[in-house]
């Protein structure tokens, strides 16, 4: 059995979220699998591909990063009229209001309370690619168009004219999940078929 290992969170990086996602498919011994990465999770998703494309069925990025070799999520953001916060007294980055992201009321109390800080590490390492990731049979690119980020519509617009992908814009928030659970499942389920499933 692996031992456990004990990360503080500003030691933990891209390649840590990489290497947690590749030793879950690896301890579980998992195939055909549909990874779906939202925001920032489009780095560690396709880090993932990229060491185990023969494993991975689908790349679903929602409202996310596609990110190049050597680039990090600051390097995809930039230029952002939207900077990340500077970090707290841990060195972490504080989380962003759910506000910005087209949430109000309960929703975004109750969204605010979830959230934590993130380990700056996560968004400054350039990710290491070698190209494999593209081997990867299907890549999805959803857009959630009510929320304003110059960098996601640069992904949709590239992606739409290439004919490796699906593409797919909605005039939701960036929190989808939240905002529009039943919606996004049934796409998610979709996606998840895979040709023969009928």
């Amino acid at each position: 059995m692996e031992k456990k290992r004990n990360v503080r969170p500003i030691e933990v990086t891209l390649d840590t979220h990489i290497s947690d996602v590749c030793s879950i498919i690896e301890s579980k011994r998992l195939n055909d699998v549909v990874l779906v990465g939202h925001s920032y999770g489009g780095m560690p998703i396709t880090g993932v591909a990229d060491k185990m494309p023969g494993r991975i069925r689908a790349l679903v990025y929602l409202d996310a990063m596609i990110p190049e070799n050597q680039k990090s999520a600051l390097d995809v953001r930039y230029p952002s009229s939207h900077p990340f916060p500077p970090p707290d007294g841990n060195g972490l980055i504080p989380p962003v209001d759910s506000s910005r992201f087209n949430l109000s009321g309960e929703m975004a109390v109750w969204v605010n309370d979830q959230l934590s800080p993130q380990p700056p590490k996560t968004v400054s390492q350039p990710i290491k690619l070698t190209g494999a990731w593209s081997q990867v049979p299907q890549k999805i690119y959803l857009r959630a168009t009510c929320y304003k980020a110059p960098w996601f519509d640069r992904f949709l617009a590239e992606k739409s004219s290439d004919p490796g992908w699906e593409t797919y814009s909605y005039p939701w928030g960036h929190d989808m999940m939240i905002t529009h659970p039943e919606e996004l499942a049934d796409l998610l389920t979709a996606f998840a078929k895979s040709p023969g499933d009928g």
